[in-house]
């Protein structure tokens, strides 16, 4: 896969400045920003919605005012020919983060930062707004790219073998480990989120393991073992935290999920001039 660049690592740096800014107001007005693409073909569309309940106004304005999500949305815009327009729509609304094929959409829930939000603030009482800010906004890249990872499946009719789930999660991290600045720390603050919400042994029921999700940690570890893999020495702080039966294997399940996954979207890459534009 074609280097994506450091565009949202550097919208990034800026966030622990926006969340200690923030505070109330409210913008009912749909933000849309889109160019067609030359030549035709789709794109990316980020809507961000004004938010429609009190409790939603801080997670609408640090991510309008942070535009991590249009810096993800116009990286892949640049890199990836689309057979048609993809929303992606933030607002207040408890739908997903999910992508819905039948209306070539992706729903990214006010409600949702709100649980990314609170989660770290109950870990970590001593985090600060800044801290809080970036972790948020990198679990919510990884997010985004997890959720694109199924559009591309669905829109370019990508093969899969096993669970999708699994494999868009593979996607997320591939990208954000080759693509981006520091892009390792975006999949493991993707992977403490998951590793917080994860329900003790004893309240889980038959219902979470039939589910097409893996369970939260479980997503957690592999994400923190294809980090590791993905280059041992520079990540050598995770190994203590991996089992040795499975620390041996991390460097080759990396290259297996970023072999495959390159192989599979390299035929739908832009050309450099088309990614220019």
């Amino acid at each position: 896969m074609r280097r994506l660049g450091p565009a949202v690592a550097v919208v990034l740096a800026g966030l622990s400045l926006t969340l200690a800014a923030c505070g109330g107001g409210d913008d009912s007005n749909r933000s849309e920003a889109y160019k067609p693409p030359k030549g035709g073909g789709g794109a990316f569309v980020l809507e961000e919605w004004g938010p429609a309940r009190p409790q939603d106004r801080l997670a609408y304005k640090v991510f309008k005012i942070g535009g991590v999500m249009g810096a993800v949305t116009k990286q892949l815009n640049n890199t990836f020919e689309l057979p048609r327009d993809i929303e992606v729509i933030m607002a207040s609304t408890n739908i997903g983060p999910a992508y819905v094929p039948d209306r070539h959409k992706i729903y990214i829930g006010y409600p949702f930062i709100n649980t990314v939000f609170n989660t770290f603030t109950q870990a970590y009482p001593n985090i600060t707004p800044g801290q809080l800010g970036t972790k948020t906004a990198q679990v919510m890249a990884f997010v985004l790219y997890h959720e694109i990872g199924h559009a591309l499946i669905d829109q370019l009719h990508i093969p899969q073998t096993g669970r999708e789930e699994d494999a868009v999660d593979n996607l997320a991290t591939v990208i954000n480990v080759q693509d981006n600045r520091n892009g390792g720390q975006f999949a493991l603050s993707f992977a403490d989120f998951f590793s917080l919400l994860q329900q003790a042994p004893s309240s889980l029921t038959v219902a979470d393991f039939w589910d097409e999700h893996s369970l939260d940690a479980q997503r957690a570890f592999d994400v923190v073992c294809h980090v590791y893999g993905s280059d041992p020495q520079a990540y050598k702080d995770l190994a203590s935290f991996i089992p040795p039966e499975r620390r041996v294997r991390c460097p080759d399940e990396w290259k297996q999920i970023s072999t495959s996954w390159n192989e599979l979207l390299a035929p739908h890459e832009k050309q450099s001039g088309d990614a220019s534009q």
